[in-house]
C-alpha cells in the first residue's frame, strides 16, 4: 500500500510539473538557444533571418554573417562585407543580405557563396523584404526612401515620406501588404501597391505605455516581422518587444525595459539592445548584445527565441 501511495504521490507530482511546463509554454516565454561557438560584434547589431528549415542567420554590422544550425551549431557563413545590415530569405532559401556602407545587396548560397544582386539606387541598405513574385523591397535609411530592385537588379525609389526616419525594418502581412518602421522616430507605417505612405501605428507614443519607457525618453524602432496574424517590432533603445495587431492597436509584448538577457515568461525576461527578428512558425529569433555599445571593443551576440503564446 506505500509503495502504491508513493508511486501515485510521484505520478501526481510529475503530472503537475508537465501542466506547469504546458502552461508556461502556453503561455509564451523568451529563450536563449544555445551555441556552440560566439558571435562577435564592434559592438553593432544587423539583421536575423530564419529559413524553411530552422537555420538561423545573424550580422552584426560588421564583416560577418553567421550560419546557426537548428542543434545551435555556429558557423561563419560569409564575410568579407561592409557593414552587414539587414538580410532576408529569397524566394530559393538563399540569403539575401545589404550591406549598409557599401550601398549594396548580396545573395548568399546556404553553402556561401556570394553574388552582387545590386549595388546602384541604394542609400544605406538595411532591412529587406522579398515580394511574392521576387522583387525586393528595401529600406534605404540615409534618403528615407523604400528601394524597389528587380529580379535584374534594377533599383529605383518605391515609396518615400515625411513618416519616415532612417527606414530600419520591413516586412508583409498575409494580405501582401508592406509595412515599415524607421529608427529614429515610432511611426508604423503601411505602404500600398503604389508606393504611397500612410501612418499605420505609433509604437511607445508620447507618454509612453510604462515609467521606464517614458524616463528613457527615446523614440525609434529596429526591426518588424509578421507572425500569428500580427505584427512584433523590437525596441533597440528601450530593451523591449511590441506587438501591433491587425487594425493598428499597440502593446507592450515581452522585456522589462531593463537591459538584460533573463528568460523566462514574456513579462520577466529581459532584453540587451534588440534589434534583428524572424519568424518561424511559432517562435521569434531575435539578436541582442552584451557588451559595450561602441564600436572600440568586441562584444557578444545573442540568439533569441520568443515563444509565442497559442
Amino acid at each position: 500500500m506505500i509503495a502504491i501511495a508513493l508511486t501515485a504521490s510521484l505520478l501526481n507530482f510529475a503530472g503537475d510539473d508537465s501542466a506547469a511546463h504546458a502552461q508556461e509554454a502556453t503561455a509564451g516565454r523568451v529563450e536563449t538557444m544555445p551555441l556552440d561557438g560566439t558571435l562577435t560584434s564592434w559592438g553593432r547589431l544587423g539583421g536575423v533571418s530564419v529559413d524553411a528549415l530552422g537555420f538561423v542567420y545573424s550580422s552584426a554590422f560588421g564583416e560577418e554573417v553567421w550560419k546557426i544550425a537548428p542543434d545551435g551549431t555556429v558557423s561563419l557563413l560569409a564575410d568579407g562585407f561592409y557593414g552587414a545590415s539587414g538580410n532576408a530569405i529569397d524566394l530559393n532559401g538563399d540569403l539575401l543580405q545589404a550591406g549598409f556602407f557599401s550601398n549594396s545587396i548580396h545573395r548568399i548560397s546556404r553553402t556561401g557563396e556570394v553574388a552582387l544582386v545590386a549595388d546602384q539606387g541604394l542609400a544605406g541598405p538595411v532591412a529587406i523584404a522579398v515580394g511574392s513574385d521576387g522583387v525586393l523591397y528595401v529600406c534605404s535609411c540615409n534618403d528615407n526612401t523604400i528601394t524597389r530592385v528587380e529580379r535584374d537588379g534594377t533599383a529605383g525609389t518605391f515609396a518615400t515620406s515625411d513618416l519616415f526616419a532612417c527606414p530600419n525594418g520591413i516586412t508583409f502581412d498575409d494580405q501582401g501588404a508592406l509595412y515599415v518602421v524607421s529608427f529614429s522616430n515610432d511611426h508604423m507605417v503601411r505602404v500600398d501597391a503604389e508606393g504611397h505612405a500612410e501612418l499605420f501605428a505609433t509604437i511607445e507614443p508620447v507618454g509612453g505605455h510604462s515609467e521606464q519607457a517614458i524616463a528613457a525618453r527615446v523614440a525609434g524602432n529596429a526591426h518588424v516581422a509578421f507572425a500569428g496574424g500580427n505584427f512584433f517590432v523590437t525596441k533597440i533603445k528601450t530593451n523591449s518587444l511590441w506587438r501591433v495587431t491587425p487594425d493598428g492597436a499597440v502593446s507592450h509584448f515581452a522585456g522589462t525595459f531593463v537591459y538584460g538577457q533573463d528568460d523566462g515568461p514574456l513579462m520577466e525576461a529581459t532584453f540587451a539592445a534588440p534589434n534583428g527578428i524572424a519568424a518561424r512558425g511559432g517562435t521569434l529569433y531575435l539578436n541582442d548584445m552584451t557588451g559595450t555599445w561602441a564600436r572600440t571593443a568586441r562584444a557578444s551576440l545573442a540568439i533569441r527565441k520568443v515563444i509565442l503564446p497559442r
